[in-house]
């Protein structure tokens, strides 16, 4: 007997209000296969991802499903879920997911443990064949992840250790290392160097096999990743919802013309040496880096190639104990972890990490900011203001997590307090649709041309270094 899938979705609303987020949607599969859902940013593939999933259906999930999804394991077993949720935790238990926040896959992420010794659940009831086989078949898989995606010199690491990069990698190989009916995939390219992403797509063809049936999201046609699926769905956004990203760069726009400032220093570094303590790791290199007011300088490397940490130390967000030795000049000075914060303000590569408070609208008012900068900025933020943007994008006194990752990626501008002189920038093409770049690179230069100085990072290859002022870091 053959693995098959049944969706059916009346409507799918939130929570806490009634606007509808999808609706009308029928897919099908009665073998196993590859679906392939593809749109824009907000047009509803993470929910998607999660209704396959079945974590859409969990009480808290922040979402009201009306939802009609019937799974048929390859052992003939029959599950059905609707909204009274009665095989929920059945159907789970058949589903691999790869979601885009980090560190919320189906597995529980500790690293070593998870990637080379999976949960005995995973392991499925092969006919005729000994645990002692069917171990070996787990193991074989797991090594080839583990060999081919060059995992194990980070899998010792502590959460949180490793860059976005590598954690989505490790993430993908614990959505692998299992046997389950449905495997899911969010997004699974985001922020994964080309190099990786070829790996990505031989593992997707080895592993694809007679017994499951694989969900893919993206943003880009499966002709792109060199993938025929059996089902393709474009989730389409009506068109007033396409002006809805360009509205938050409107608003930066306007914002900050209106609020110019005149830095007088460059930040810069100076034959910058990042050692980490583990031998294991190696060292990251920027012999020369200097960004100028009025001006957007990019930093870009690989994965794993220090990013993320050098930016954090402009910011003042590391400690020592994380590098040992950095040496700055310009306006941020000193050893890691002492850089002054309150005029420079980070924008994380993980926006579900930028955005703290119960709601969205809370982070936006940046409570955490001095009371005098609270104060302009509630003045900033008028009545015309908040009504303008919920025109576009609705309630925004709602969680965080009920919103996509591209969407809190756009949302995350709306952080930057005109007050700041450096604003940094972690990765802001990263989870955006290709269409959509455009628009959040002019939000940012709009913010350089407002006096500011403006960093961001990227992976290698993505910006055009005739067109920007581009520094690469190595990696030894």
């Amino acid at each position: 007997m053959t693995v098959s899938l049944l969706l059916d979705i009346d409507k799918i609303t939130p929570s806490d209000n009634g606007k509808i987020i999808l609706q009308d949607i029928k897919i099908e599969m009665d073998k196993p296969g590859l679906i392939w859902i593809q749109g824009l940013n907000g047009s509803g593939k993470s929910i998607l991802a999660s209704v396959f999933s079945g974590k859409a259906f969990i009480k808290n999930s922040g979402l009201s499903v009306k939802a009609y999804l019937k799974l048929r394991t390859s052992d003939g077993k029959t599950i059905v879920i609707t909204h009274n949720r009665h095989q929920l935790r059945e159907y789970i238990e058949n589903v691999s997911l790869l979601p885009q926040k980090l560190g919320s896959s189906t597995l529980a992420l500790h690293h070593q443990d998870d990637i080379c010794f999976p949960f005995e659940g995973d392991f499925p009831d092969f006919p005729g064949r000994t645990n002692k086989e069917k171990d070996k078949i787990a193991i074989a898989r797991i090594e080839t992840l583990n060999n081919k995606l060059k995992l194990w010199t980070h899998l010792t690491k502590g959460l949180g250790q490793s860059s976005y990069g590598e954690t989505r990698r490790m993430e993908f190989a614990c959505s692998l290392s299992g046997f389950r009916s449905i495997i899911v995939l969010d997004e699974p390219f985001s922020g994964i160097d080309k190099d990786y992403q070829k790996t990505i797509i031989e593992l997707i063809h080895e592993f694809s096999d007679n017994s499951s049936i694989w969900i893919i999201t993206s943003h880009e046609p499966p002709n792109r990743f060199d993938l025929k699926p059996d089902i393709i769905r474009h989730l389409n956004l009506p068109p007033i919802k396409k002006h809805v990203f360009r509205n938050i760069s409107e608003i930066i726009q306007n914002r900050f013309a209106k609020n110019p400032i005149d830095v007088q220093k460059n930040v810069g570094i100076n034959n910058l040496q990042i050692e980490r303590k583990k031998p294991q790791e190696s060292r990251v290199e920027l012999p020369y880096f200097i960004a100028e007011p009025k001006s957007l300088t990019w930093l870009e490397g690989l994965n794993g190639s220090g990013k993320s940490s050098i930016v954090q130390n402009l910011a003042g967000l590391l400690t020592s104990s994380k590098i040992l030795k950095i040496s700055v000049c310009g306006k941020v000075e000193g050893d890691a972890g002492k850089a002054p914060n309150d005029y420079v303000r980070l924008l994380l590569q993980d926006p579900y990490k930028s955005f703290i408070y119960r709601t969205v609208k809370e982070d936006i008012l940046s409570p955490n900011l001095p009371m005098e900068i609270r104060e302009k900025n509630k003045l900033d933020f008028s009545r015309a203001f908040w009504k303008n943007l919920e025109i576009n994008w609705g309630n925004l006194n709602r969680k965080p997590s009920t919103f996509s990752f591209g969407q809190l990626r756009f949302l995350q501008l709306l952080l930057i307090p005109f007050t700041a002189e450096v604003v940094i920038f972690d990765e802001p093409l990263l989870g955006i649709h290709p269409s959509l770049h455009s628009t959040i690179l002019s939000a940012l230069i709009s913010i350089a041309d407002s006096g500011r100085i403006v960093i961001a990072t990227s992976q290698i290859g993505i910006i055009d270094q005739d067109q920007n002022i581009v520094f690469t870091i190595t990696k030894n």
